[in-house]
């Protein structure tokens, strides 16, 4: 097998290919909350002939989320490929609540193909002639793209459903770097990094933020382009200006993400104090009374949470109002997390 190649299947073994390990039985968990179903339910007038389009789209994507996460944990393990793939859903429900649990399972192995499978794969294969003009539309695109070309409409089109990685990255340098874009291009790129699949995309985009943190953060929280070892990494790294980072959401989370989304409130929680409180004695008081500093010196009433300078606006931990918005509306989402995983 070439390196870059992986097959996951839901047989037990694979017809040209010789299994040289069984590695060990790999499974990923994952608990889908009330959002789910709240979305579900908010799109419920799709449904056309007895199918409801949003819900098949999002059960196709919470399916192929698993499929790739218990593939990077193969890949971690050193295997190339899994057999006696199974995924089951088991929906949970009580006090008017409702949940779905996901396990993904399957043996995790290192395979290799036999010698006389290669020529037989080969004389047997055959191109037409559409498979031959999209490939070839495919290449044009791409190559009009990363050599600078504005995006046709009639590309766009082909692009949502025929998502290409070898555009990404240029696609993110445009959004960062918007100056001369038209409003429709860089709608169209949002759109465009929003509906392919997360793994394509997320990776590069937290990269691209070391150069543009405000404008790649807007992208990431619009696109959702959760990843919870990354947001981590940004906290530890300088918190006040990875806030908004906690406000991406996922369509779905796993205990691993639940231990670094505590480890993340750990950090929010023991934050110093960068302003401080101090008490005065007015020249005609009997009394003493407090003040709150805030980092830039400012002196506020004491019941200020934030400092009322208008060129300022700092809370005693060094944050803005919005920034402690993004934490409080982060701390709900982990504790309604760790309540379904309890009762999972």
């Amino acid at each position: 097998m070439k390196n870059r190649d992986f097959i996951i299947t839901t047989t037990n073994n694979i017809e040209g290919y010789a299994v040289k390990r069984y590695v060990e039985t790999i499974c990923v968990n994952m608990v889908l909350g009330t959002n789910f179903f709240s979305d579900f339910s908010a799109s419920i007038t799709d449904i056309f002939g007895g199918y409801s389009y949003s819900y098949q789209k999002k059960m196709d994507l919470i399916y192929k989320d698993a499929t790739n996460k218990l593939k990077e944990k193969a890949k971690r393990k050193g295997a190339n490929c899994i057999l006696g793939f199974k995924v089951d859903f088991d929906e949970i429900s009580g006090k008017g609540k409702s949940m779905i649990m996901l396990s993904a399972s399957g043996t995790a192995c290192i395979i290799e193909e036999k010698e006389d499978n290669k020529f037989k794969v080969l004389s047997e294969y055959s191109i037409d002639g559409a498979e031959l003009e999209r490939e070839m539309l495919r290449q044009s695109i791409v190559s009009g793209i990363n050599d600078g070309e504005e995006i046709k409409e009639e590309w766009r089109t082909f692009l949502l459903e025929n998502p290409q990685e070898e555009i990404i990255d240029n696609l993110l340098d445009r959004f960062i770097q918007n100056s001369g874009r038209t409003t429709e291009e860089i709608s169209f790129i949002t759109q465009y990094l929003g509906a392919i699949p997360k793994e394509m995309v997320t990776r590069r985009a937290y990269e691209k933020r070391k150069e543009n943190k405000a404008v790649m953060g807007d992208l990431i929280v619009a696109c959702n382009l959760f990843d919870s070892e990354r947001i981590l990494l940004a906290i530890k790294e300088d918190l006040t200006n990875s806030t908004y980072l906690l406000r991406t959401q996922s369509d779905s989370y796993d205990i691993e993400d639940l231990k670094r989304m505590e480890e993340m409130e750990h950090i929010i929680d023991n934050l110093p104090d960068v302003g401080s409180f101090i008490s005065t004695k007015g020249l005609f008081s009997k009394g003493e009374k407090r003040q709150y500093i805030c980092p830039n010196g400012h002196k506020n009433d004491e019941s200020n949470e934030f400092c009322e300078d208008l060129n300022c606006g700092l809370n005693i931990k060094g944050l803005f109002s919005y920034q402690v918005d993004s934490i409080n509306e982060f701390k709900k989402k982990l504790s309604s997390l760790r309540t379904l995983f309890n009762k999972a």
